[in-house]
């Protein structure tokens, strides 16, 4: 395998791609080529590739997605005030969980409709005032995606507008320096929420512009939760989720399997692994072969232990398709594959139980 090669993948998909550099107006400096700390270490290609993988993208970069999100969201929000729609904005998925492994990646941002709804009966030290019109979520839903549709394409002339989205208005190209997806919702206040809150508890209720309809859906909740257990571990809950992600991105085979697999359930799958993450800073390559041991028990007997995992924030198995099954089992292919090889390249002489435990006490210091 050529790890020079798959470590110039990594290399790119970090660094910001060429359009985007030459429309920067920020400091110059990061319109030039970064050498990140990984790339100097004085180890083979493999070990460059596993410990780069699993690190954070440069946290400019990761600010000018919020930077892209809030400046669009804002706009949209003042715009659809215009139109008589009081709206509130929030950051979902990769980037604010700091797992996203592109330095452009896509950034996703919901727009709240200011009315909610509520489960009941309510806490007994909560009011809400009920709306009066006798107009439904979803005819209030409709008409802020649709007014969003509107004003995106007519601010935005110069930008790919996707309006074709069941939950989202994807937009990317023109002046945005980063993919911006526009996902309309509304809070849903659940009693837990009423009694605690906190944000994780409060229901987030999407609009599917194809089915006319709203569903629950928990991103803080799962945000939260991994936010936790990263905290728990040291910051490896996160350093696996981005290594996988990027073993998904520069798989050598499979690639079409793999697509089913979600950064949502890869976060999923790695919350899971709990106590194997119980590894110290600097010893990373030893926790190649606990996340390769994990995959290999969760694909054990048709998934058997698999199929039993759900997601954190509760809502779904995570393995809950024959194509997701499909997509973990690939992706354990791939991490075994990448396991092997830096036993070779490491410990070429030791067998493999050697070679785990002269990994387990390897450290690499970036």
């Amino acid at each position: 395998m050529n790890y020079e090669s798959k470590l110039n993948e990594l290399n790119a998909r970090r660094a910001l791609p060429q359009h985007i550099k030459e429309g920067m107006t920020f400091d110059s400096e990061f319109s030039k080529s970064i050498k990140e700390d990984y790339q100097e270490i004085n180890e083979s290609g493999i070990v460059k590739y596993i410990i780069g993988a699993m690190q954070p993208v440069n946290s400019r970069y990761t600010e000018i997605c919020f930077e892209e999100g809030n400046r669009v969201a804002r706009a949209l929000n003042q715009d659809l005030e215009n139109h008589g729609i009081y709206s509130t904005h929030k950051f979902q998925g990769s980037v604010p969980l700091d797992i996203h492994i592109k330095g452009a990646s896509d950034v996703d941002v919901l727009i709240f409709h200011n009315y909610i709804t509520y489960e009941i009966p309510m806490a007994s030290h909560k009011s809400y005032i009920p709306c009066k019109e006798g107009i439904s979520m979803s005819v209030r839903m409709r008409k802020l995606r649709l007014n969003s549709e509107a004003i995106l394409k007519g601010r935005y002339p110069a930008a790919k507008v996707n309006i074709n989205g069941a939950k989202s208005i994807a937009m990317e190209g023109g002046s945005l320096q980063r993919k911006v997806d526009i996902v309309p919702a509304h809070w849903h206040d659940t009693l837990k929420y009423q009694n605690s809150n906190q944000i994780e508890d409060r229901e987030v209720q999407l609009y599917d512009k194809e089915r006319d309809i709203t569903f629950g859906n928990w991103p803080f909740k799962h945000m939260h939760l991994i936010d936790q257990r990263d905290i728990r571990y040291s910051g490896n809950v996160k350093k696996v989720c981005r290594l996988l992600k990027n073993i998904k991105a520069d798989a050598s085979n499979h690639k079409e399997i793999l697509v089913s697999l979600s950064s949502y359930d890869i976060a999923g799958l790695v919350y899971h692994m709990d106590d194997q993450l119980n590894s110290p800073s600097f010893y990373d390559l030893g926790l190649l072969g606990r996340v390769n041991d994990y995959m290999q028990s969760i694909c054990a007997n048709n998934c058997y232990l698999g199929n039993q995992l759900i997601t954190p924030d509760g809502s779904r198995r995570i393995l809950d398709s024959d194509e997701r099954q499909a997509g973990v089992l690939a992706l354990t292919l791939e991490v075994n594959s990448l396991y092997r090889d830096l036993l070779k390249d490491t410990a070429p002489n030791l067998d493999e139980s050697a070679g785990r435990v002269y990994l387990n006490n390897r450290a690499v210091y970036i």
